[in-house]
């Protein structure tokens, strides 16, 4: 499903896309994306989190105040960045996260 060969696990959040319904998978509350955190099985002290949602028109959305809400409580973001690809309009936001 991800176009990614690397050794890295992708692990989406809070869950996988469904092409049947709905493609954008939102976060309903707090506790939902602590519960999504949690299965990220690793014993890595940091990970990357990629979103795409950097369009004026989502930035108040609740789901991304949660999640913006939710990192700064546990995580220490030691990289912050946009990442323009094939999209000029866009941008992805990378942003690296190490446990607190």
């Amino acid at each position: 499903m991800h176009y990614y060969n690397g050794k890295n696990t992708i692990v989406p959040l809070p869950d996988g896309l469904r092409f049947d319904s709905n493609y954008m998978s939102k976060i309903k509350d707090t506790l939902e994306l602590s519960r999504a955190m949690e299965k990220i099985n690793t014993s890595a002290k940091s990970c990357i989190l990629i979103t795409d949602r950097m369009e004026p028109r989502f930035q108040n959305d609740a789901d991304l105040k949660i999640l913006n809400g939710y990192l700064t409580s546990h995580y220490n973001i030691t990289f912050d960045t946009v990442f323009y690809g094939h999209s000029k309009s866009w941008p992805l936001r990378i942003r690296r996260l190490e446990k607190k």
